[in-house]
């Protein structure tokens, strides 16, 4: 239940509203006692369902000393660095990781942390695993934020600058939106088994772990040893990204598997030269998807179900309250009751 919701408040007597205002409306004989009921209804089941973390203006923090001096570190990043296909880490006992995240979001900056639901589950679970920097830096992390007194987990990183007390790092290896890999690390069966298995260090630039009930799938565009060909030639190109839509050039002599670095879930569909195409789990967290030898077209599109659904309900209501509302316009209800007396 959602702190100082009004059922913790008050238990369920916001459910009372509506009999109470019900009982109302008959005292007094309202003529609109009923869309009273139903507004009073509707008010009470949303005071009952608050958005997780629901806070109130006394409970903001943004006056906090520490969110002010986050949104200028961040605003001092954004003009000595820029935007790019990365994410930032944070490294900062004094002040939650999760609020950074927030708040690198408002100046475009990706990260692992937020405080949005619903979010992919597997995304909750990376936010824990902060001892791993490879799986940091695999899933693009370039930049790190640390406070005064901290330090990278990830010994190679380089110190960049000063921005006010804090300090800036950049990872020597990390992951873009896309990568093209034709070597296979090995197989695994679960999280538990990635986080064993994949150690301290592993070369995701040239290879990536599998589940193992997907192996056989992709041991058809995948080495399995490391430096059998050389991968020089291959040619990648964003031609475009946004949101929800991610399209590219692939040109490669050997097949291979194009790893888009998103939070793995079955609303990323995918095609290639135009036809659908089966994308797979791959590293855990991440989107793979086995292509062939030669020049590819690829598109990954983000399509939940679920919304598309939505989407097309509400469209349905829109076009159907438009042709209520043609009804009442074309044919006024004295029409009806002229054509019911007629007959």
């Amino acid at each position: 239940m959602t702190k100082n919701s009004p059922l913790e408040k008050s238990g369920f007597a916001v459910f009372l509203l509506a009999p109470v205002l019900a009982g109302v409306a008959l005292l007094v004989r309202a003529r609109a006692g009923r869309p009273v009921v139903f507004a009073a209804a509707i008010v009470s089941i949303a005071s009952a369902v608050a958005p997780t973390r629901t806070f109130t203006l006394a409970q903001s923090e943004y006056l906090q000393r520490e969110n002010l001096r986050s949104i200028e570190v961040l605003s001092n990043l954004r003009d000595s660095v820029g935007l790019g296909d990365f994410r930032i880490d944070f490294v900062d006992k004094t002040f939650n990781p999760m609020t950074w995240g927030m708040n690198a979001s408002y100046f475009g900056y990706e990260s692992f942390y937020n405080r949005l639901t619903p979010q992919p589950y597997d995304q909750f679970r990376m936010m824990l695993n902060v001892q791993l920097p490879v799986l940091r830096e695999m899933m693009g992390a370039r930049y790190l934020i640390c406070a005064p007194d901290e330090k990278p987990l990830d010994a190679l990183a380089m110190f960049r600058q000063n921005i006010g007390d804090y300090k800036l790092f950049e990872n020597p290896r990390y992951m873009r939106q896309l990568q093209l890999i034709h070597q296979l690390a090995g197989t695994y069966a679960n999280e538990k088994s990635f986080l064993r298995v994949v150690g301290i260090r592993f070369d995701f630039l040239k290879s990536a772990y599998v589940l193992e009930k997907d192996a056989k799938v992709f041991r058809l565009f995948l080495r399995a040893r490391l430096g059998a060909q050389s991968d020089s030639g291959d040619y990648l190109q964003i031609v475009e990204s946004s949101t929800n839509r991610v399209a590219a050039v692939v040109n490669s002599a050997t097949a291979g598997v194009l790893i888009l670095n998103e939070w793995y879930v079955p609303a990323w569909k995918a095609t290639v030269n135009g036809a659908r195409s089966t994308t797979h789990r791959i590293n855990q967290w991440q989107v793979g998807l086995p292509l062939a030898a030669g020049r590819n077209v690829v598109e990954f599109t983000y399509r939940p179900s679920i919304a598309w659904d939505l989407l097309i309900l509400n469209r349905l209501t829109l076009a159907l309250l438009c042709l209520v509302l043609m009804a009442g316009l074309l044919w006024p209800s004295g029409s009806f009751q002229r054509i019911s007396k007629f007959k």
